[in-house]
């Protein structure tokens, strides 16, 4: 039986991150938040390194205070320019050897090694250069905190962005410019359409694209083939955007 093919993971917690929850937890960046008795930045960690399809967990940061609160056996990198770009670039360096990397925020309190490795999974068997998760709404309608997220209105539902990708060395040296804009506008539909050209905007407003359409146009833009993980987890897309998040977050820790 061949053996299951696995990826360095990359921890995203770069610049000042997330001001104003920081600032409302007396933190310097959101990684930092407590959650639950235990750093944010320290869940993020041990679900990545318990999943089965990782191997390596590396964070990336700009602020000492993060570097100095990784958990014990996992590196911190600092990157050599303040740009999202330089965040990845630094991450993949602590594994030039590897083709893929699994990109995960460093906000994401309640993520699991079973929503990891689903997502993983799913995008290691598509073969795809970018992978990116979502979560459809009917995932999260029992899950509080969440009622001011945006979503992405597609003929198949409702979907809101997920803070997992999967995304080869060749396409972030390939379409850096075009990685760096999707992920700035992640969580705005019309910015993510806006990528794809005004017809595409116009359409996803009206709510007339499929996700088929929406992955031919990316794959014809960015010349790569690209895929779209619907995740059942909701704690993939579970970040501490509001403080209100904190908050919810413990109490749902507190019922597992």
């Amino acid at each position: 039986m061949a053996a299951e093919r696995r990826v360095p993971a990359i921890v995203l917690a770069g610049g000042t991150g997330g001001e104003e929850v920081a600032r409302a937890c007396k933190v310097p960046h959101k990684a930092l938040v407590p959650v639950g008795g235990e750093l944010t930045l320290w869940r993020v960690a041990r679900a990545l390194q318990e999943a089965r399809r990782v191997e390596g967990v590396v964070v990336v940061a700009h602020l000492p205070e993060v570097a100095v609160a990784c958990p014990p056996g996992v590196p911190c990198a600092r990157p050599a320019g303040v740009e999202f770009l330089d965040t990845i670039r630094a991450g993949m360096a602590q594994s030039p050897e590897a083709d893929f990397h699994l990109l995960a925020t460093s906000d994401l309190p309640l993520l699991t090694p079973a929503a990891v490795d689903d997502f993983l999974e799913q995008a290691l068997d598509s073969g795809a250069d970018l992978c990116y998760s979502m979560v459809e709404r009917a995932q999260l309608l029992d899950v509080p905190g969440v009622e001011g997220r945006t979503f992405v209105h597609l003929r198949e539902g409702a979907f809101s962005g997920g803070n997992l990708a999967l995304v080869s060395r060749a396409f972030v040296e390939g379409q850096a410019e075009r990685l760096t804009r999707a992920f700035a506008g992640r969580k705005s539909p019309v910015a993510l359409a806006c990528l794809f050209g005004l017809s595409f905007t116009w359409r996803l407003l009206w709510r007339r694209l499929d996700v088929s359409q929406l992955l031919a146009r990316a794959e014809e833009l960015l010349g790569v083939p690209v895929m779209v993980v619907s995740s059942r987890f909701p704690e993939v897309c579970y970040d501490l955007d509001e403080v209100e998040n904190v908050t919810a977050a413990e109490r749902m820790l507190a019922q597992r």
